[in-house]
């Protein structure tokens, strides 16, 4: 697999959107979920000794759930993202004609538990050169 056909989201904006579990509510056989979004910029410096990332296939995003701009552009305090995992990141800029360009850049897959900065994703390009690989064979 080329590395250069891996998008580099380094200078990206991001909106990120799922289900937390700790907004999830079963009753009365009923399963309510309340959906949550926020929008974020890639971490530059991730790691620590108990989180690393591995920057050839995730994309780390800055995520300290005290302080997140919302969709409307407020700060909020977001609820734990666990649940989240599976969900889109999407990457999202203003081009030269001032026109929104977003695109879907990577799949949710954890945080950083004992730090509460950083969020990863597996960036959707290295999932389709895996899908892509599997269907090869």
């Amino acid at each position: 697999m080329s590395e250069n056909l891996i998008n580099n989201y380094s200078e990206g904006k991001f909106f990120c959107c799922g289900y937390p579990a700790t907004k999830c509510k079963f009753f009365n056989k009923q399963v309510k979920n309340i959906f949550k979004t926020f929008i974020s910029e890639y971490e530059s410096n991730p790691n620590n000794e108990q989180f690393k990332i591995n920057p050839r296939f995730e994309i780390p995003i800055t995520f300290n759930r005290k302080d997140v701009i919302s969709y409307t552009g407020e700060n909020i305090s977001f609820p734990y993202p666990n649940g989240m995992s599976g969900g889109p990141l999407f990457s999202f800029n203003m081009d030269d004609n001032k026109q929104l360009k977003y695109e879907i850049a990577g799949i949710l897959t954890r945080y950083d538990a004992n730090n509460e900065k950083t969020m990863v994703a597996t960036n959707m390009r290295f999932v389709q050169l895996m899908l892509d690989r599997i269907n090869q064979t």
